[in-house]
């Protein structure tokens, strides 16, 4: 627990909701800014939005629409 005096500030962050829908649904240039700044990692926008970003930060298309087509289960284990 922490005091505060007159004069200090208080910041409190929270993270966003879930969110809608299948991740692996979501718009992959959206996923790309997400990783260019760092909200998301490269790691997780592959294991997660299945979207696969290359080191510039755009998105290899044809990589990601095979990933997606040939997903047979989500990462919460839906098909």
């Amino acid at each position: 627990m922490e005091t505060l005096r007159a004069g200090d500030v208080l910041s409190i962050r929270l993270s966003g909701s879930g969110g809608y829908g299948p991740p692996w649904e979501r718009d992959p240039e959206r996923v790309a800014w997400d990783v260019k700044n760092g909200k998301v990692s490269k790691e997780a926008a592959l294991r997660d939005y299945l979207v696969v970003i290359r080191d510039d930060f755009t998105v290899d298309m044809e990589a990601t629409k095979i990933l997606r087509r040939n997903r047979t289960k989500s990462p919460g284990g839906e098909t």
